[in-house]
């Protein structure tokens, strides 16, 4: 009896690996028979589709010129320039001007940042933080401290404090330099006012 039913079992296990393989054979074949009928090319076509079709693809062709036509005719008004290879330069001209404004506003961004939390920091009475950070601009690195104070930064050593860099202002550009001695006496007096009223 025990044998009878392993013959059984081998048998079955057979049975079903075979119908397995058919099974996954058919599924191959359906596949690839469909994809076939899919891309094979229907052999009657009337003319009116082949009209049809020539006249789609000239006026897609005709609008596509327009567009071409139009968007060179918007260039020419913006940028002043007939000839494409000068539109070209004057854009990347353009574009590296942007980035340079956009490294000038991101400067100030930062300085104004750093400036609002010396504020709170003076508010609040903590001590003042000296921060580093170099410029994108094109300045030299400098020294931003966010409460201004009338006594000179120290040098390690005990030597005399070093001369700032100038730093950009919205009045001088990117790049810029300007004199900031007035700012720094006004904000003297004004750290002076703060420590008479206290």
């Amino acid at each position: 009896m025990e044998k009878g039913v392993a013959m059984e079992t081998a048998q079955f296990v057979r049975r079903r690996t075979q119908l397995k393989t058919i099974i996954a054979r058919d599924a191959k074949l359906q596949s690839f028979l469909e994809t076939k009928l899919q891309s094979a090319v229907p052999l009657e076509e009337d003319g009116r589709s082949k009209k049809r079709k020539e006249q789609q693809r000239v006026r897609a062709g005709v609008e596509r010129l327009q567009m071409y036509v139009r968007a060179h005719r918007s260039l020419l008004e913006v940028t002043g320039e007939t000839d494409l290879r000068r539109i070209g330069l004057v854009f990347t001209r353009y574009e590296h001007q942007n980035l340079s404004y956009l490294g000038y506003v991101n400067a100030l961004h930062g300085r104004s940042n750093a400036l609002r939390g010396g504020a709170r920091r003076l508010e609040a009475g903590a001590a003042p933080r000296v921060t580093h950070r170099a410029h994108r601009t094109g300045t030299p690195r400098s020294i931003i401290t966010s409460a201004v104070s009338s006594e000179p930064d120290p040098v390690p050593g005990g030597a005399e404090p070093r001369a700032r860099g100038p730093e950009p202002t919205a009045a001088s550009g990117p790049g810029g330099s300007h004199d900031d001695t007035g700012s720094r006496e006004e904000g003297e007096k004004q750290h002076g006012r703060q420590s008479a009223e206290s």
